[in-house]
């Protein structure tokens, strides 16, 4: 369980996050909404422990700033929305989520490799393994940084927005493999920026606006509720028939 108690953000002095205040479920899959410059993905930064923050914010009951950064590595993984794309092989960033666990030389046991085997198997990328990271496509790479997610071992998965600039192929790839973890026991929390495609997944939904939180609860509970109407202007119908790319589709 994650949990923030009166949070607060400034970035260039600018006050992004006002006095945050929330606890994830233990449903398993969060997801955060709202509108461009709610804060969004400084939250998810927040909650890595890369920005610094007034308040509290602690990871199954420890201080996310009192514990040693390879600890907190080996408690939670983060995927941000940018990221450098290194000129290496996949099979070696897969072998990057492993570093929080070696010692000084940087050194992989068996052990080690067979979760780096493992989750190339897992995130169905093992085929790629001697390709070089910037010869894939954007949804081939994505899948290779969960799998490096996976061979990180964390309980606790942050991703911002994983799906955005994919086909909608690759999309439902990406969100089926999150899935999928969720329902083997890691907790997946994930910024999104497409309502359907977060409401179809999710298990419980936050919704920021101006840096505040506005409201936070099971996904159908946000769903039934006025807050989706009064943040975005628009509001989440069920789809009709199975051609829908998800369950819900919106209107105005």
């Amino acid at each position: 369980m994650i949990t923030l108690e009166n949070v607060s953000v400034s970035l260039e002095q600018k006050t992004i996050l006002k006095g945050l205040s929330l606890t994830t479920s233990r449903l398993g899959f969060t997801v955060i909404i709202g509108r461009n410059g709610s804060g969004k993905s400084t939250l998810l930064k927040a909650i890595a422990g890369l920005l610094e923050y007034q308040g509290s914010i602690k990871i199954d009951n420890k201080e996310i700033k009192k514990l040693p950064r390879k600890e907190r590595a080996q408690q939670l993984s983060l995927l941000p929305q940018q990221r450098p794309l290194p000129d290496i092989d996949v099979e070696t960033l897969v072998s990057h989520g492993r570093f929080p666990y070696l010692g000084f030389g940087k050194q992989m046991s068996a052990e080690d490799r067979q979760i780096v085997e493992e989750a190339l198997i897992r995130a169905d990328v093992s085929d790629l393994r001697y390709r070089r990271m910037r010869s894939l496509s954007g949804g081939e790479r994505q899948r290779v940084y969960i799998a490096m997610m996976i061979a990180q071992d964390t309980k606790y998965l942050l991703l911002d927005e994983p799906t955005t600039f994919l086909d909608v192929e690759y999309q439902l790839e990406v969100m089926n493999l999150l899935k999928s973890l969720q329902e083997e026991g890691k907790h997946i929390i994930m910024v999104a920026h497409d309502l359907p495609q977060a409401f179809s997944f999710a298990e419980e939904v936050v919704v920021l606006a101006d840096g505040e939180l506005i409201c936070q609860g099971r996904s159908e509970e946000i769903y039934n509720n006025s807050a989706l109407k009064e943040v975005f202007s628009v509001r989440l119908c069920p789809q009709v028939g199975e051609k829908g790319l998800y369950k819900y589709q919106l209107e105005k």
